[in-house]
């Protein structure tokens, strides 16, 4: 389990990177497109996420292939619990692995 000043590390480097994107996943797409959330929105999102909506991680990513840990958090997002799951893909760069309505 990290500790607070671990995540705020990792939400530090969040905020400042040069790039964060969306995967292009049907889930994310369609819950997006229900929730009104343009990328713009997803961007926003994750760059001003915060320490109290965080819920896991990090984690290995599952496939193996690729190096990087998965952060999952789960923001509030006109009044609606989302379930965001993130990597750093590299220094400068965010990739939102899932983005949509929170499931439990």
């Amino acid at each position: 389990m990290p500790t607070q000043d671990d995540i705020c590390k990792f939400l530090s480097i969040v905020k400042n990177a040069e790039d964060i994107y969306c995967v292009d996943r049907y889930k994310n797409r369609k819950a997006r497109y229900s929730l009104g959330i343009t990328l713009e929105d997803a961007e926003d999102i994750i760059r001003n996420l915060n320490f109290n909506e965080y819920y896991s991680g990090p984690e290995p990513d599952r496939d193996s292939s690729r190096s990087g840990d998965i952060w999952i958090f789960k923001p509030c997002y006109n009044n609606i619990l989302l379930y965001v799951k993130i990597k750093i893909v590299n220094d400068n760069k965010v990739k939102i692995i899932s983005l949509h309505e929170d499931e439990k």
